[in-house]
């Protein structure tokens, strides 16, 4: 695994026990897909007084990943997304200092994707909205039509 990703699951505060998973997810869609994975993203939101991770979302050239409940499923979708990109939505909270967010903040989007009936919902919370925000800009609002 790339040491950016490690960095990346690491500040946002992935257990150690979970990114033997992330690993595991990434070979196997690499494998599965013949792929070169680019990119992760693992959706997370606050519940009660802890947070929850739910989706890992990996990108490669011109697909998208989303490994549902990584931590203990193995349910994979697969999206083509560029130029298929017909809406986003987005909904944020707490987060007025797009630099360094607080731990309250979150952000949540939603795409939905061209002539195909799917969505991705994407959420994040504390220093991880920064990174939702850079894969937004990056990725999808590059890719709406």
């Amino acid at each position: 695994m790339k040491q950016e990703w490690i960095s990346y699951l690491q500040e946002i505060s992935v257990p150690d026990r979970y990114v033997s998973n992330v690993e595991k997810k990434i070979n196997e869609v690499s494998s599965i897909f013949n792929t070169e994975i680019k990119r992760i993203f693992v959706c997370n939101r606050q519940s009660e007084q802890k947070i929850e991770y739910s989706s890992l979302w990996l990108f490669s050239e011109d697909r998208v990943y989303e490994c549902k409940n990584f931590i203990s499923k193995e349910d994979y979708d697969v999206l083509i997304f560029r130029n298929k990109i017909a809406y986003v939505n987005i909904q944020k909270s707490d987060f007025d200092n797009i630099e360094n967010p607080s731990t309250t903040s979150s952000l949540n989007a939603v795409c939905l994707l061209k002539d195909i009936n799917m969505s991705c919902s994407l959420s994040s919370v504390g220093v991880n909205t920064k990174y939702l925000l850079e894969l937004l800009k990056e990725i999808y609002l590059k890719n709406l039509i």
